[in-house]
């Protein structure tokens, strides 16, 4: 498979084979983070296509499905963030870099923290693009949450998209794309032992420990997930910049301000 977004390649990694795709020429840029979108799906939104394309006006951009997510192959055992960390890794040095730009979004920057804190040498630069280290759960919510996917049974009340991206919640073609893009990306025995993951995991403990530069993307107007209490990333020294908007992901409903920033960031330039 090939296109604007570059061919579909295979990193190995323990366990089996990575998909990843990468495009762009610049410093390179690694993508990650934690829906189940997979690679092969990213370019068919308009608005997640022009914020990939955008960042690759200025980087080498690369994305990549976890194991058991899309293209890649499935998981042989329970996920684990140390494993999730690894796989970072195995896709930098299938694409050719000893080290990268992390833009880490949502649970991506779990691994991308713990990455930048045990792997220094790997990260020139972290992003924290309305990421995570952890959230505060209560358990009697994680049901709730895991449930989301099983088809049929998470009931009205409890509307993910809605959660995550309101400003296109009430558009009937965002939510068949994602809809069907979240069931190309993950059965729901894998999404279920995934999101149980991102619900326990944790990288607070490595926020001290960071020294690449950093910066944090933050959208304070956002609305979260009622169940989900977002932890603040706290990295010394780093750069800390507000957007406005509502949505969790980054690159709605605008994406141009975050790129921009991003831009700034990696080249110490901006032309957006």
């Amino acid at each position: 498979m090939a296109g604007r977004f570059g061919e579909v390649k295979d990193a190995a990694r323990a366990g089996g084979y990575l998909a990843y795709r990468m495009w762009g020429e610049g410093p390179p840029l690694l993508w990650v983070t934690s829906q189940f979108i997979p690679v092969s799906a990213m370019d068919e939104e308009p608005a997640y296509e022009r914020f990939l394309m955008r960042l690759a006006s200025f980087a080498t951009v690369i994305a990549f499905d976890r194991l058991g997510i899309g293209l890649s192959d499935p998981m042989t055992e329970a996920p684990t963030a140390e494993d999730w960390t690894a796989q970072l890794e195995s896709v930098m040095t299938a694409a050719g870099f000893d080290s990268a730009f992390l833009v880490a979004h949502g649970f991506g920057g779990i691994p991308a923290v713990t990455l930048a804190a045990t792997r220094s040498e790997r990260v020139r630069g972290l992003v924290l693009a309305l990421a995570l280290a952890g959230v505060d759960v209560a358990p009697e919510d994680i049901e709730q949450i895991t449930a989301t996917a099983r088809p049929g049974i998470a009931g009205e009340e409890y509307d993910m998209l809605r959660g995550l991206a309101p400003s296109r919640a009430d558009d009937p073609a965002f939510r068949r794309w994602w809809d069907d893009a979240g069931r190309r990306g993950a059965r729901p025995a894998v999404a279920k032992a995934l999101l149980t993951l991102q619900a326990h995991a944790s990288a607070t403990h490595y926020l001290d420990p960071v020294s690449a530069p950093t910066l944090i993307i933050s959208r304070p107007q956002h609305v979260s997930i009622r169940t989900m209490r977002l932890l603040e990333a706290e990295v010394p020294g780093a750069r800390r910049v507000q957007v406005a908007g509502i949505d969790i992901f980054p690159w709605l409903p605008d994406s141009d301000t975050i790129v921009a920033e991003v831009e700034d960031f990696v080249t110490g330039e901006r032309h957006g």
